[in-house]
């Protein structure tokens, strides 16, 4: 999350409040989920470090079972902001799940002779790697310039949904997410705070499927 990026909302929360921030929206979908979550973990405009502890901290408070560690690759680096940082070229996407959902859906097996492990899918006989390149050349939008590419919601959603299942993204952002449910034939409910992207979700929806979105206000 980057300073700025809204209109409506200063996206600008200190380092104690932005973990407690992503601790509370996990909570929440606690309450609800069956199944599993990719998290993408990001700094925001005062927060460099805190994604350290805010992955720590969902594995040990949240009851999720950790997963995995994915490495997103996004092909080329990111201009550099802040005299603190690096060049960021990948960013980290914590994959968790709920203990009868990993039981249901996915198999534990040893990769040769030298004790590795690696999760697999039964359901969709897939296997979860922990490195994925997917560049964002190209993929960004006019009014949206930290969209994910469409791809990058569409890897997680095939791994572990199968075909009319549901899918949650409580920050919609530039509905990404959205689209790659509509592709894969999944139901989405997608949330976003911002009315200036809620727009763009639409717009994007529409132009996508060429249908008209319908409002609570019946429009």
């Amino acid at each position: 999350m980057a300073g700025g990026m809204y209109e409506n909302y200063k996206d600008n929360l200190k380092s104690e409040e932005y973990i407690k921030f992503n601790l509370e929206v996990i909570k929440n979908i606690k309450e609800f989920l069956k199944g599993f979550i990719f998290w993408n973990i990001s700094y925001n405009k005062n927060a460099r470090w805190e994604f350290i502890e805010i992955m720590y901290r969902i594995v040990k408070e949240t009851g999720l079972k950790f997963l995995e560690l994915i490495v997103w690759d996004k092909g080329h680096a990111l201009p550099i902001n802040s005299k603190e940082g690096l060049t960021r070229q990948y960013e980290d996407i914590l994959l968790v799940g709920d203990e009868q959902s990993i039981s249901n859906d996915l198999e534990l097996y040893f990769l040769g002779r030298n004790n590795r492990k690696a999760y697999f899918n039964k359901k969709n006989q897939r296997g979860i790697t922990n490195y994925w390149r997917i560049g964002t050349n190209k993929t960004q939008l006019t009014n949206h310039l930290a969209c994910f590419p469409v791809a990058l919601p569409k890897r997680g959603i095939e791994l572990m949904t199968d075909r009319e299942d549901i899918v949650i993204d409580c920050f919609g952002g530039s509905g990404s997410t959205l689209i790659a449910c509509e592709q894969l034939k999944r139901k989405c409910y997608i949330i976003e705070l911002d009315p200036k992207y809620c727009e763009v979700i639409i717009n994007r929806f529409e132009k996508f499927t060429n249908q008209k979105a319908i409002k609570l206000n019946g429009q």
